[in-house]
C-alpha cells in the first residue's frame, strides 16, 4: 500500500540510512520492520502513509538481514548470517 524509496543508494558506506530490503511482522497495532543493513524500525500502522515511530542500526548487525524479525514472550529476535540478537521488549514499571 505503500511506496517509500529505500534503495541503496549506489557507492554507499556499507550500512547506508535506509531499509532496502527488508522484513516485517506487525505487533500490538505497529509494523516492526528490519531492513537488509541491521536498521530496526517501527511504524504506525496507516494505509494512506508509512508513519516512521523510530528507528535504530543495531550496531551488532549488518548486510544480510533477510530473516524476519519474531516476537515472542515479549522478547525480539533479529538474525544476520552471523548474529543472533536478542531484544527484551517488556515494558517496565517504576
Amino acid at each position: 500500500m505503500w511506496d517509500r524509496d529505500e534503495r541503496w543508494p549506489q557507492h554507499s558506506s556499507p550500512q547506508p540510512a535506509v531499509y532496502g530490503r527488508g522484513s516485517g511482522i506487525m505487533a500490538d497495532g505497529r509494523l516492526i520492520a528490519l531492513g537488509e543493513g541491521g536498521l530496526l524500525g517501527l511504524f504506525k500502522l496507516n494505509s494512506e502513509k508509512p508513519e516512521e515511530i523510530s528507528r535504530w542500526q543495531v550496531p551488532q548487525l549488518h548486510y544480510p538481514c533477510w530473516a524476519a524479525p519474531i516476537l515472542s514472550n515479549k522478547k525480539l529476535f533479529l538474525r544476520n548470517e552471523d548474529r543472533l540478537l536478542c531484544l527484551d521488549m517488556a515494558k517496565t514499571t517504576h
